[in-house]
Formats: C-alpha cells, sequence, structure tokens
C-alpha cells in the first residue's frame, strides 16, 4: 500500500517536473534567439562604425595630400620669387629720382596752390574796390542830383531876383526920364553906383546926356568911367555901349582923351 502511494505521489510530481524542463527550454532557446540577433547587431554596427573610420582616414590622406601640395607649391612659388628679387632689385638711383620727382610735383602743387590762394586774395580786394566804387558812384550820383537841385533852384532864384530888380530898374528909370535934367541929376548924383549905374544903363540917350550935364563935374566923369568900363565888356552894337559912349562925350567935351594903353 505504501509503495503504490509512493509510486501515485512520484508520478503526480513528473507531469509536474516535464513542464519545469519544458519552460526552462523555451526560456533558453529565446534567449538564445535574442542574443544571437543583438550579436547581429552589433556585428553590423561595428561594421559599419569601421567603415566610417577608414573613409574618415582616407579624406583625412587626402586633405594632408593636398596641404603638403600646396605647401610645395608654395615653396616652389617663394623659391621662384626669391630667385626672381635679384634679377629685379631696385637701383638706388631709380629711389633718389623718384623722390626727387615726387618732391619736386609736391613743390609745383605747393606753388600753384599759393598762386591760387593769391589771386583769389586779389580777387576778393578787387571785388571789394569794386563794391566800394559802387557805392561811392552811388554817393556820387546822388551827391550830383543834389548840387544839380541845388544849383537849379538857385538860378530860379537869381532869375527871378534879376527879373524884378529889371523891372524896379525900368520903373525908376521911366521916372527919372520924365523928371528935368536937373532935378533928376541932383537926386542920382547922391545915389550909390550899385544903384545908379543900372538906372544909367537903361536910359535913352537923349535922356541922360542932360541928366550928366546937370550933374558935378567929378560925378559926372566917375559915372562916364563906368558906363565905358561896361561898355568895354559888352558887344559893339549894344544900344547901352552907344548911350554910354553918347553920354560921356556930351557930359564931358573938354576932358583929354584917355591915354592909349
Amino acid at each position: 500500500m505504501n509503495l503504490w502511494l509512493s509510486i501515485y505521489r512520484r508520478l503526480r510530481i513528473l507531469p509536474l517536473t516535464i513542464l519545469i524542463v519544458f519552460v526552462a527550454l523555451f526560456v533558453r532557446v529565446e534567449s538564445a534567439k535574442v542574443n544571437a540577433k543583438k550579436g547581429l547587431f552589433i556585428t553590423t554596427n561595428t561594421v559599419q562604425a569601421e567603415d566610417a573610420k577608414k573613409d574618415e582616414h582616407k579624406k583625412e590622406k587626402k586633405e594632408e595630400s593636398k596641404a603638403d601640395d600646396k605647401k610645395d607649391g608654395d615653396k616652389k612659388d617663394e623659391h621662384a620669387e626669391a630667385e626672381k628679387k635679384p634679377e629685379e632689385a631696385i637701383d638706388p638711383l631709380d629711389v633718389t629720382k623718384q623722390e626727387m620727382r615726387a618732391s619736386s610735383e609736391l613743390a609745383i602743387l605747393q606753388e600753384l596752390a599759393d598762386r591760387r590762394r593769391a589771386i583769389e586774395q586779389r580777387e576778393a580786394a578787387v571785388m571789394e574796390k569794386e563794391a566800394l566804387l559802387k557805392a561811392s558812384e552811388v554817393q556820387f550820383d546822388a551827391k550830383i542830383k543834389e548840387l544839380t537841385d541845388l544849383r537849379n533852384e538857385i538860378k530860379a532864384l537869381v532869375d527871378t531876383t534879376k527879373a524884378k530888380e529889371d523891372e524896379e530898374t525900368k520903373r525908376l528909370v521911366t521916372i527919372y526920364e520924365k523928371m528935368k535934367p536937373k532935378d533928376a541929376a541932383g537926386i542920382l548924383s547922391t545915389l550909390n553906383m550899385s544903384v545908379l549905374l543900372p538906372i544909367a544903363r537903361g536910359m535913352k540917350e537923349t535922356k541922360l546926356s542932360p541928366i550928366l550935364a546937370a550933374m558935378p563935374p567929378d560925378k559926372a566923369k566917375q559915372i562916364t568911367d563906368m558906363l565905358a568900363r561896361k561898355a568895354q565888356i559888352l558887344p559893339q552894337d549894344t544900344p547901352v555901349r552907344a548911350a554910354a559912349e553918347a553920354a560921356a562925350k556930351e557930359a564931358l567935351p573938354n576932358l583929354p582923351p584917355p591915354p592909349s594903353e
């Protein structure tokens, strides 16, 4: 009985054991698959990384080779320039000539600038003088106009005064011509010569002669001399001169003629 019980118990445990074994085997198989996939992925990434490194290394080598070629070319150019430089060495005399030429050009430019400045200053002075002259001309023209107006005003006053004097003289001449010669001679003898002479010059010959004859000899002689001097200034055919000469002859018939010069 006990034997069968032990066998029965073992039989009950066996399926469970088999199940556990199958589960463990399945788990291991799946783990192996996963590990295999991971290993393949890692291998692929590693290969790609190595290829990228190789490409980058190749590029670096190419760039280094290009840089080396460039350096070699630069060195060759430097050598070529160094070889050319001795041939193209600058002559000191040429440098001196260039410096002298530059200094002479600068001197010429400076001289031209000074001349232009002097011309501008002279032009400014001339323009200033022209402005002053124009202002002076304006003032001069204004002064001339002022003087001309003043002269015309004075001339008008003189003409007016002379006309009034002539009118007054004519009136006095008419008065004295109507008087008796003796009365007229008495009054005229007392007058100033500046008043008497215009009246005497305005009188007719026939009226003046008896008046002069009635005057004192000294006064008659003085009037005659003044009339004669005035007559010498007047033209030959003026009535005033003729009247003066006739009056002098009639008033002073016995006086000797004046000495000839």
